[in-house]
């Protein structure tokens, strides 16, 4: 809801629809009024290690259901990141849809193709571009 309405709109819950526009802009100009929820992907490794990146950035994506494993390539502005796992189709998906969150690998003795049932995320490897 546009925040102008809002303010709009109780004040006509009050019976006071006149009130001056000062009144409008005597709110905190430094503050948002609500949290905000920025898109962007955490990764995650196996020690622990942890980056995240802002979906604004993400440039293009490309899946390959080729070989052994299944790779994703994230093409950030300032990153290329290759994510290689098992069923990786519907992750791909979800990263085009900007809802993935966070993506966790496993260490690679404990990913096995025919234990993936949604997806296995087992090297993730991150290469700053030039």
């Amino acid at each position: 809801m546009n925040r102008e309405f809002k303010l709009r709109f109780d004040q006509m819950k009050e019976s006071n629809p006149t009130q001056p526009e000062d009144a409008l802009s005597s709110q905190n100009p430094s503050e948002y009024e609500t949290a905000a929820s920025p898109r962007s992907l955490c990764l995650i490794w196996p020690s622990g290690k942890q980056m995240f990146f802002s979906y604004a950035y993400l440039i293009s994506a490309e899946y390959d259901p080729e070989g052994e494993a299944n790779e994703i390539k994230l093409h950030f502005s300032s990153h290329d990141i290759i994510v290689k796992g098992y069923g990786l189709a519907a992750l791909f998906t979800d990263l085009s849809d900007h809802l993935t969150r966070s993506i966790t690998a496993i260490h690679p003795r404990y990913a096995s193709q025919e234990s993936a049932k949604d997806n296995v995320v087992f090297e993730i490897t991150v290469q700053v571009n030039e």
